[in-house]
């Protein structure tokens, strides 16, 4: 384990975010929020979703509105489509909701933009791209600059953006549909063709399954890691200066 997976592994909550306990004792609640907002999303209420995502994101803060609805209401929608309970339109319009919430906060955030630079997409054939969205805002958060290329990015063009922007780290989203196979011979080659100096980081529910294969590439186990790697990113690098 390098001294960046360690710092990972080892690391709390985000700042400002409950601790442990508070969190337990939260689940409850946070449990019956998420349940609702699902039952909005299959009765099709889209003004009543609208309402409620907004209330929410003014009570929480972004961090919290990401982390304990977004995260979890996601992947309850996903798993609700999977079983039949939910058309694709449904999703699609859940997802495009969001997807502008979040887009809108971000476009509202006036912090000042530091190291590490990161360039944020999909693999191809990786079309869900709320996973990297998500991920946008912790970075932005922890005052990372960050540039979104949308989803699934040719191989050679995230190369080249790299190159262009001269990106510290590209960050890749990987769902849980996936294929595991596809997804390690992509990431060999893009490990490749990446300058040496711009680190390779993946998350998502697919991440896990090319975990312990391949080297050269940092897994960042869920959101709530973010900020920790950030910043065991920035002490490695200002050490070295």
């Amino acid at each position: 384990m390098n001294a960046l997976s360690a710092s990972v592994a080892g690391a709390s909550e985000l700042p400002g975010a409950p601790t442990r306990g508070a969190e337990t004792a939260q689940k409850p609640r946070i449990a019956h929020q998420v349940a609702h907002l699902l039952s909005l999303v299959k009765r099709h209420a889209r003004r009543e979703l609208q309402a409620a995502l907004t209330q929410q994101l003014e009570q929480l803060g972004l961090s919290r509105f990401v982390t304990q609805r977004v995260a979890p209401l996601t992947s309850l929608v996903g798993e609700s489509w999977a079983r039949g309970e939910l058309s694709v339109h449904g999703e699609h319009l859940y997802a495009e909701m969001v997807g502008a919430i979040l887009r809108v906060a971000l476009a509202g955030m006036h912090g000042t933009a530091l190291k590490p630079r990161i360039l944020l997409t999909t693999l191809p054939g990786e079309p869900h791209g709320m996973g990297m969205l998500m991920a946008q805002c912790i970075f932005a958060l922890a005052s990372a600059e960050t540039i979104a290329l949308g989803v699934q990015t040719p191989i050679e063009d995230i190369a080249r953006a790299s190159i262009t922007h001269q990106a510290d780290i590209a960050a890749l989203s990987v769902s849980a549909a996936f294929n595991p196979g596809e997804l390690a011979k992509s990431l060999t080659v893009l490990r490749q063709r990446l300058p040496a100096a711009t680190q390779l980081w993946i998350g998502g529910a697919g991440s896990d399954r090319v975990r312990s294969r391949l080297g050269g590439i940092t897994t960042i186990g869920g959101l709530d890691e973010i900020t920790a790697a950030v910043a065991a990113w920035r002490s490695i690098h200002d050490a070295g200066a």
